[in-house]
């Protein structure tokens, strides 16, 4: 029962071609097992950098939380698609995780929303965006 903490800048760089390449998330586990990640919010500075948080987790059997980079498109539209950043763990094991799909507001505000993510037997963390036409 504590509280297991895995810490990263996140920063993300849009390359020549809109591609978001994005460092691992900052998420903590609290005593109740809730799964913590910083909010998917991101702004874009005028230099084009981004701040986010989005990134693809799995679960050690120390319950430590290991965070991988997420990779993000921009799409023609301001959509950004990318993967969840903040989740919870219920009692069967399932994760309920927002955001997924967001989109990029005229004031650079980053709207997401949820995504539905099951932890398999290797501790594998596999989310399943709710994909928008």
């Amino acid at each position: 029962k504590e509280t297991f903490l895995c810490l990263f800048c996140n920063r993300c760089s849009i390359t020549e071609d809109t591609q978001m390449l994005c460092t691992p998330a900052q998420c903590s586990i609290t005593e109740d097992t809730q799964l913590l990640c910083t909010p998917a919010q991101c702004s874009i500075t005028e230099d084009t950098q981004m701040l986010c948080t989005p990134a693809q987790c799995s679960i050690t059997e120390d319950t430590q939380l290991l965070c991988t980079p997420a990779q993000c498109s921009i799409t023609e539209d301001t959509q950004l698609l990318c993967t969840p950043a903040q989740c919870s763990i219920t009692e069967d094991t399932q994760l309920l995780c927002t955001p997924a799909q967001c989109s990029i507001t005229e004031d650079t505000q980053m709207l997401c929303t949820p995504a539905q993510c099951s932890i398999t037997e290797d501790t594998q963390l596999l989310c399943t965006p709710h994909s928008a036409a």
